[in-house]
């Protein structure tokens, strides 16, 4: 073999190397752009539901039972009014804490597909870095006899 084809093939191995690499970090892109989504609508439910604010449909829901909870007072009289308001913050109370932990499930969502995004990632360099020190060893057994006058050693394949 000569220097010349060596250098060939390193060079052609080097460009497909970073090719691969590149399909890799854009495999990596897309897969955590899937889910950064669901990790920015987890954030924004999550951190409302911590400053107390209610979503739209949330804050509806609130609103009927109010009116529901003010007809039932209207009818037993002024006895029950603290009772509503103890009632109408319980549901409020509850209803945030709902908002929150389906934040969080939502957040998860993305999370996993930004953890699967680097499990893919990762995994990919291993392959790519097996399939690189079985080129370059397969190339050394191959230039050895040039290098040292010894017989050339027959390159081995692993699985």
């Amino acid at each position: 073999l000569g220097t010349a084809l060596t250098g060939g093939l390193a060079a052609q191995n080097i460009a497909r190397t970073r090719q691969a690499a590149q399909q890799t970090q854009a495999a990596r892109g897309e897969m955590a752009a899937v889910g950064k989504p669901y990790q920015e609508a987890g954030a924004q439910l999550t951190g409302a539901a911590q400053r107390g604010e209610l979503t739209p449909a949330s804050q509806q829901a609130l609103q009927a039972a109010q009116a529901q909870i003010a007809q039932g007072v209207a009818t037993r009289g002024g006895v029950g009014a603290a009772q509503a308001q103890t009632q109408i913050a319980a549901l409020r109370n509850l209803m945030l804490e709902n908002q929150y932990n389906f934040g969080l499930k939502v957040s998860q969502i993305g999370d996993s597909y930004a953890l699967g995004a680097i499990k893919t990632g990762m995994e990919a360099d291993r392959y790519l870095n097996a399939a690189n020190q079985q080129f370059y060893g397969t190339l050394a057994q191959m230039l050895a006899p040039f290098i040292t006058g010894a017989p050339a050693a027959t390159p081995t394949r692993t699985a």
